[in-house]
C-alpha cells in the first residue's frame, strides 16, 4: 500500500487554528492527495487562507519551513500559542521544491496523535496574532490556560468569571461535570446532585461556573463552545439541552446574614427575612438577564414578579426555563435552631424549595446543591418530594469532577504551571493518588492555589510545607448522607 499523507498538517507561525490545514482541503481543491504535493503547492494553499482572514501583511513563505511532528493531545490551538521556531528540535527546510514524500517518505497515516507536521513563517515575519477562548493543555487536558500570553499565573477568585477573565491563568477546568451528569446520553438520572464540602473547596467558583456556562450558552446558543470554557472533552450538553435555557444562581449565605440568629425568633422575622431575600435574588435575575426580559423586565415594586411563583409566570410566558444553583445550602439552617429552624424550614419550602422539587424536569430543567455539611443530614429532606429528587454525591467519585482537587488535578496542574520545580511534589502529599479501599481523597483548591502560587513564585517546596503538608480530606465512599 502506497504511504498515505491525507492527515499531514500544517500551520503558520504566530496564527492559529484558522490558518492551519490537512492535505485532505488540498484534495478538494485540487484532486490529489499524494507524495509529490510539494512545499510550494501548501505554501499556495495557505496563503489564500491568510490572505482572506488575517491583515498582518505577511505572505506564507515556502523558503523557511519546519518539520516539527508535534502532539496536541487535547486543543490545536494551545500548541500553536506557545510554538517556538527557535527551538533546535525542529528541522528547517529551505528548497521549496521538496515533496511531502521527501520529508515523509512512510507517509503519516499511521500515527494519529501527530497533530501538526509543519509550520510555515510569513516573510516578512509580523508579530503574532492575538490568541483568545480557554485553551485545554496537557495529555488528559483537564489543566486549562486562558489564552492571550504565555506568562503562567493562578487565581485565588471565587468568581469563575474573574478566574478566564485575565489571560495565563492556569486552572482545573470541571465544565466536563456538565456533560457527565446532565446530558441526557450518558446520565439520564434527572436528580439534582448534591455536594458537601468544608470552606476552601471551590463550591463558590463552581457554582459561578455552571451561571456562566448557562448565561454564555443563551447569548452564543449558536456556537459549539460557549465564551470562556474549553472544548468540551465528552459528548456536548449544548447540542441537547433547551436553548432557551437561564441560570438561576441562589445564595443561601445572604440569607443567613438577614436572619435573627438562635431559636427565639417569631414566625414573622423569619418569614420578612425570606421573602427580603427572595425578593433581592430575583431582582439581581432580572437585572442579569434584562437582555432576555426586555420589556417584560418587573418592575422593583411589583411584589408579585419579584416571587419565584411570579418569576415562573413570567420566565414560562416568555419561554424559558431555569437550571437552579444553591450555593451555601445549609448556611440559613447553621444559623438558626429549634422553632426558628422549623419556621425557616417551612418558609423556604414554600417560597423557593417547594416549587424547585415540584418543577424538576419540566419548568426548572436541572439544578445543583452546595454547601458545608450540617450535622449528617441535608435540611428539607423529611419532605418525601424533596428527598426523592436529589442525589448526595459528596463521597462518590463523581464529585470530584465539581468540587474540589484529586491527586490527578494537582500533580497535571503543578506540571502546567510549575514544570521542574514540582517535581517532587508528590512527595509532600498526604493520601493517596487512587481510591483505596473504598476511600476517597479530597485537596482543598483554596490550599493547593496558595502553595502552587509560592512555588511559581520561586520560593523553595521544602520551605512552602514545612508543618503544613497537602493533606486530603479523606471520605468512605460506602457512605452517604442521612434523609
Amino acid at each position: 500500500m502506497p504511504p498515505r499523507y491525507e492527515l499531514l498538517k500544517s500551520g503558520v507561525v504566530g496564527h492559529n487554528r484558522r490558518y492551519a490545514f490537512d492535505l485532505r482541503a488540498y484534495q478538494f481543491l485540487h484532486g490529489r492527495c499524494d507524495g509529490s504535493i510539494t512545499l510550494n503547492d501548501i505554501a499556495g494553499v495557505l496563503t489564500r487562507l491568510h490572505n482572506v482572514n488575517c491583515s498582518c501583511g505577511g505572505t506564507v513563505s515556502a523558503s523557511n519551513v519546519l518539520v516539527v511532528n508535534l502532539r496536541a493531545v487535547q486543543d490545536l490551538d494551545s500548541l500553536l500559542e506557545e510554538f517556538n521556531p527557535d527551538d533546535p528540535r525542529y528541522i528547517c527546510i529551505n528548497n521549496p521544491l521538496a515533496t511531502v514524500q521527501d520529508l515523509f517518505p512512510d507517509g503519516v497515516e499511521g500515527d494519529r496523535s501527530v497533530h501538526l507536521h509543519l509550520m510555515f513563517a510569513t516573510d516578512p515575519a509580523g508579530p503574532s496574532m492575538p490568541f483568545t477562548g480557554v485553551r485545554r493543555l496537557g495529555v488528559r487536558g483537564n489543566v486549562c490556560r486562558v489564552s492571550g500570553t504565555t506568562t503562567k499565573s493562578l487565581s485565588t477568585s471565587s468568581d469563575y468569571r474573574d478566574v478566564v477573565a485575565h489571560p495565563g491563568t492556569h486552572f482545573i477546568d470541571k465544565s466536563d461535570f456538565l456533560s457527565k451528569r446532565y446530558h441526557p446520553h450518558i446520565n439520564t438520572d434527572k436528580r439534582i446532585p448534591v455536594v458537601f464540602r468544608e470552606a476552601g473547596f471551590g463550591k463558590t467558583v463552581f457554582c459561578t461556573m455552571l451561571e456562566s456556562y448557562f448565561a454564555a450558552y443563551e447569548r452564543n446558543w449558536r456556537t459549539k463552545v460557549p465564551s470562556r470554557f474549553p472544548v468540551p472533552r465528552f459528548k456536548a450538553l449544548r447540542d441537547q439541552m433547551p436553548k432557551h435555557t437561564l441560570a438561576f444562581l441562589i445564595d443561601f449565605d445572604i440569607l443567613a446574614q438577614r436572619l435573627p440568629e438562635g431559636c427565639e425568633s417569631e414566625h414573622a422575622e423569619i418569614t420578612e427575612a425570606c421573602t427580603g431575600f427572595m425578593e433581592t435574588v430575583i431582582a439581581q435575575f432580572c437585572e442579569k438577564n434584562a437582555v432576555f426580559l426586555g420589556e417584560d423586565r418587573p418592575e422593583n415594586s411589583y411584589k408579585y414578579m419579584h416571587s419565584f411563583d411570579g418569576l415562573k409566570t413570567l420566565l414560562m410566558d416568555l419561554g424559558f426555563r431555569l437550571f437552579v444553583i444553591v450555593d451555601n445550602y445549609t448556611s440559613p439552617f447553621a444559623h438558626v435552631s429549634g422553632t426558628s429552624e422549623q419556621y425557616l424550614e417551612y418558609e423556604l419550602w414554600l417560597q423557593f424549595i417547594g416549587y424547585v422539587a415540584a418543577d424538576l424536569g419540566g419548568f426548572v430543567w436541572r439544578g445543583f446543591i452546595t454547601g458545608r455539611p450540617l450535622h449528617g443530614y441535608i435540611p428539607l429532606s423529611n419532605r418525601l418530594t424533596f428527598a426523592e429528587r436529589i442525589e448526595d454525591i459528596s463521597s462518590k467519585p463523581e464529585s470530584l469532577g465539581a468540587i474540589g482537587f484529586s491527586r490527578e488535578d494537582i500533580d497535571d496542574l503543578a506540571a502546567a504551571v510549575c514544570g521542574d520545580s514540582a517535581a517532587h511534589l508528590a512527595d509532600a502529599f498526604g493520601g493517596s493518588a487512587m481510591l483505596n479501599g473504598g476511600t476517597l481523597d479530597v485537596y482543598p483548591t483554596k490550599k493547593v492555589i496558595a502553595v502552587l502560587s509560592r512555588l511559581l513564585n520561586g520560593e523553595p517546596l521544602d520551605e512552602i510545607l514545612t508543618g503544613d503538608p497537602l493533606v486530603p480530606t479523606t471520605l468512605s465512599t460506602s457512605t452517604s448522607t442521612e434523609f
